[in-house]
């Protein structure tokens, strides 16, 4: 809006607002996927449809929900608790990563040759790059949105890199 004037402003904003409906469906159910594999039939109760080849149950619906709200409590309480919450997240993070990497090290004896992509081997290259590509606008709304974040902490500019 400061750069280009008001209409760029707003078309700007309704596309970014339109990514964020676009990928929201994906993201929460998400959420249901990872309790499937946590927890097994822990919340599958209350059986309401299939869709594409999933049953979708009413106990997942109610986590999912829940956690939206839980979250969008979350980052209206403030600034403060959620930047908090976001650098142990970011922590917890890569702390898992690299734990993972070193297991699949020891386990693997140490050689990183042995590692093969997880699309190589299955079907056409071609096909499995697109599936990737297509993944590829949930990490952007992601990214996009510690942006918008970033944006509105005030501190000072060097203390991230320290």
């Amino acid at each position: 809006k400061y750069n280009f004037g008001h209409d760029h402003g707003f078309l700007c904003g309704w596309f970014l607002f339109l990514t964020y409906i676009a990928v929201l469906w994906a993201n929460a159910t998400a959420l249901s996927l990872m309790l499937r594999t946590l927890f097994g039939t822990a919340f599958e109760f209350g059986f309401s449809y299939t869709i594409a080849g999933f049953d979708i149950y009413f106990g997942e619906l109610l986590v999912s929900v829940a956690l939206i709200v839980a979250l969008g409590f979350l980052c209206m309480l403030g600034k403060r608790l959620t930047r908090w919450l976001q650098i142990a997240f970011s922590v917890l993070l890569i702390g898992c990563i690299t734990a993972a990497l070193v297991i699949a090290l020891i386990k693997n004896g140490g050689a990183i040759q042995g590692f093969t992509p997880m699309f190589s081997g299955k079907g056409n290259v071609f096909s499995q790059v697109f599936t990737i590509v297509a993944l590829a606008p949930w990490a952007y709304v992601g990214f996009e949105s510690v942006s918008n974040s970033a944006e509105e902490f005030s501190f000072d500019r060097k203390k991230p890199f320290g």
